[in-house]
């Protein structure tokens, strides 16, 4: 079960070769989702009612829930002594550990910030 962060999607829905070849390797054999925030974001990019529609069709929108809420307390908690990383990165971050999903990025210095995340 895997989250497919908004860089990875664009360059997909792009036909960039690297990102089609590896979103293919997951493409029904694991259920892919993307986050309400990654929608939000991939909606102000590119501004295409077909696409999102599309990108609705293929992927189950997960929300930013309770315990996705308390896993982001957690995560704030481990850089209390320094620079969190940026708020997409704790939002997706929180929603993937609550639901023990690993992301598909290009950001996985940003994501490796994080203990507990398992990137792709």
């Amino acid at each position: 079960m895997i989250i497919v962060d908004t860089d990875f999607l664009i360059d997909y829905i792009t036909n960039k070769q690297a990102a089609v070849k590896k979103l293919e390797l997951y493409i029904g054999r694991e259920k892919l989702y993307i986050t309400d925030l990654i929608l939000a974001e991939l909606t102000y990019t590119i501004p295409s009612p077909d696409v999102i529609e599309s990108v609705i069709d293929a992927f189950e929108v997960l929300i930013f829930d309770e315990s996705a809420a308390l896993e982001m307390i957690n995560i704030l908690k481990s850089f209390q002594l320094e620079e969190p990383p940026p708020f997409r990165i704790l939002y997706n971050s929180s929603i993937a550990l609550s639901k023990s999903l690993a992301i598909l990025t290009k950001n996985r210095s940003l994501y490796s910030r994080i203990r507990g995340v398992k990137i792709l």
